[in-house]
Formats: structure tokens, sequence, C-alpha cells
């Protein structure tokens, strides 16, 4: 269990920004 909460942990602290990035991008793109 305590594997598996450290991988979600890992997955979230990792996609999270990464999905931040995206749509910050996405938004920017236009004016690029």
């Amino acid at each position: 269990i305590q594997y598996h909460t450290h991988r979600c942990n890992k997955i979230i602290s990792i996609g999270i920004p990464t999905l931040f990035l995206l749509i910050v991008l996405f938004f920017l793109a236009p004016f690029i």
C-alpha cells in the first residue's frame, strides 16, 4: 500500500506541473 501511494504521489507531483505547463502553452500559443 505504501509503495502504491508513493507511486501515485510521484505521478501527481510530475503530472500536475506538466499539465499546468501545457495549459499555459495552449493559451500563450496564439501570441507567440
